[in-house]
């Protein structure tokens, strides 16, 4: 049996900060040799960082993994820090012994994400390690240079191909990659029983095909097909196509793979993690970042909006005014009489995301929205005039015009307008709106899901 490494070098800072965020590093069974307990299977997803450790010493992350029999996978090593070298972190794959170098990574892209991929042709399961280092820093990384590490199985399968009574089937593989692969393809019986293998090499947008009539061992048989090889996830497309002579009727019966790891959601946030510099989000502003059993978290603090979902720049949208987002906290703007010439001129933001707020909460705030109400307060005196109430909500360019309401309480009555696609809308009510010496209630209120973000302006205009 073989065991696979991932290895990386750590990093130290200017005044020797010695890391201390990545769990596996600190663990009283770390992972700075092959005596590590981390293992990676099928779609792990991992974030480390490279701070050096005390010695000062470069770091070392290694893992276990277990290679299934007749199976193939690829390692990508991406999302790396800059001190980490142009060409990314050096990911090697290492025999049982932890020294004999296996093989090499290879670019993943342009940059500096790096990739791996093999296969694993023998009838047994092969345990390994893996071994990543750093491409430049080593004693002098911190614990800010970070790297992601994901383990994805390459395997394909064919649900099902017949030989049996008079259909015959033909397997076929595509080449998507940009370099020379090869593989093998296995033929198991419905019992779950191997009954043959065929090899398989393809060159660059090549094309392999078997008529499975050739191999005598299937037939008369009908089952599944695998394929293995060691290009990375996605270079082979295939199919198997049963084809009855006879009768010119075929079908198809697509190759399909593993699902690559599903954990993030669209901003990452979800990601596995050991160190909270490992986290999409760290370090921005108005930003709670969190790494905490293994997972990353992002929230944004008090009234500090996402507005863009991008956690690259934090909660990058402070709402105005602040702290008025119930009855009881309405910002109050004063005394009116009932002269129509009494007038109110008022700006505010409505701002709205898709993310928790805590740290602190907001008093208001609904998450079916996203946002927070912003409530006014006027003292209406009245007075030896007609009590009623003229009021317009105008939104200032909003993306979204038709999502908010305006709604007016008295002791008399409640009035509500929704905004049109001009972003604008009036509540008029005539005499007897509210008695004298009332306080009267204005609310603006999102009224959209939180799929529709935005930090929208408005101005609050009229008289009582």
């Amino acid at each position: 049996m073989s065991r696979l490494v991932v290895f990386m070098a750590g990093s130290l800072l200017a005044a020797p900060s010695f890391a201390s965020a990545d769990v596996w590093d600190v663990a009283a069974q770390d992972d700075n040799t092959n005596a590590t307990r981390n293992e990676l299977v099928a779609g792990a997803d991992q974030t480390h960082d490279l701070g050096v450790l005390a010695g000062p010493v470069a770091d070392q992350d290694w893992y276990v993994v277990l290679q299934k029999p007749r199976s193939s996978y690829e390692i990508v090593v991406d999302s790396t820090s800059g001190d980490l070298g142009l060409a990314g972190p050096l990911v090697e794959r290492l025999d049982s012994d932890g020294a004999t170098v296996l093989q090499t990574s290879l670019l993943a892209g342009a940059g500096a994400s790096r990739s791996l991929a093999w296969e694993n042709a023998t009838g047994a399961g092969v345990l390994g390690y893996l071994r990543v280092r750093s491409g430049a820093c080593t004693t002098d990384c911190g614990p800010e240079d970070v790297y992601r590490i994901r383990l994805l199985e390459t395997t394909g399968a064919i649900a099902r191909f017949n030989n049996s009574a008079s259909q015959v089937s033909v397997v076929i593989l595509k080449s998507l990659a940009s370099r020379d692969l090869g593989g093998h393809v296995d033929f198991w019986d419905a019992t779950g029983v191997l009954r043959a293998t065929q090899a398989f090499s393809l060159a660059p947008n090549g094309v392999f095909s078997v008529n499975t009539a050739t191999l005598p061992a299937l037939a008369g048989l009908s089952g599944s097909v695998t394929v293995s090889h060691d290009g990375r996830y996605g270079d082979v497309d295939g199919k198997a196509v049963a084809v009855e002579p006879a009768t010119g009727f075929s079908f198809d019966t697509s190759l399909v793979l593993r699902q690559p790891p599903g954990a993030q959601a669209a901003d990452g946030t979800k990601s596995f993690c050991n160190s909270l510099f490992g986290c999409p989000g760290a370090g921005q502003p108005f930003a709670n970042v969190a790494c905490a059993g293994g997972q990353c978290s992002f929230s944004c603090q008090g009234e500090h909006y996402d507005v863009n979902g991008s956690t690259a720049d934090g909660c990058e949208s402070p709402d105005s005014p602040q702290g008025n987002h119930t009855q009881n906290t309405a910002t109050f703007l004063g005394s009116f009489d009932c002269n129509d010439a009494s007038t109110i001129s008022v700006n505010g933001r409505v701002v709205s995301d898709a993310r928790v707020h805590e740290l602190p909460p907001i008093l208001g705030f609904d998450p079916g929205s996203g946002s927070a109400p912003d409530w006014l307060n006027v003292l209406a005196t009245g007075g030896l005039c007609v009590n009623d109430i003229s009021l317009t909500l105008q939104l200032t360019s909003p993306a979204f015009p038709t999502c908010y309401r305006m709604t007016v309480t008295t002791d008399q009555l409640t009035a509500s307008c929704s905004t049109s696609a001009a972003g604008s809308c009036s509540i008029v009510q005539g005499s007897g709106s509210y008695s004298d010496d009332t306080n009267i209630y204005i609310t603006m209120e999102k009224i959209c899901g939180t799929g529709l973000a935005e930090s929208a302006d408005y101005n609050v205009s009229g008289h009582f």
